[in-house]
C-alpha cells in the first residue's frame, strides 16, 4: 500500500466514523427509538434558574406546603449545627 493510499484509507475511516456517530446523536434523525420522545427543552427561560425557596410554591400549593412543612424533607438541607442536630456525634 503507498502513501497516498495509506491516507485515503484513515480518511475514509474517520469520515465513516463521524458519520456513524452523527447518525447515533441523531443528527441525520436516525438513531431515535420507536414510541420515544425526544426531551422537551424550554424555548426562552424567562427566568434565569436558581432556588427561589419554599415560600415561592407556598401561595398556588398549599396543602403540599402544609404537608411538607411538617415533613423531615422541610429541614433536610439545613446547615448541621448545634441548633439544627438533635444530638451530637463524638469522633
Amino acid at each position: 500500500m503507498s502513501r497516498r493510499q495509506g491516507i485515503v484509507a484513515a480518511v475514509a475511516v474517520v469520515v465513516a466514523l463521524a458519520l456513524l456517530a452523527a447518525w447515533q446523536f441523531g443528527v441525520f434523525g436516525g438513531s431515535k427509538a420507536p414510541g420515544k420522545a425526544p426531551p422537551v427543552v424550554p424555548a426562552i427561560a424567562e427566568v434565569p434558574p436558581g432556588y427561589v425557596g419554599s415560600a415561592a410554591c407556598r401561595d398556588c400549593h398549599a396543602q403540599e406546603y402544609q404537608r411538607w412543612q411538617g415533613s423531615q424533607h422541610a429541614v433536610a438541607m439545613q446547615v448541621a449545627d448545634e441548633r439544627t442536630c438533635s444530638a451530637t456525634s463524638r469522633a
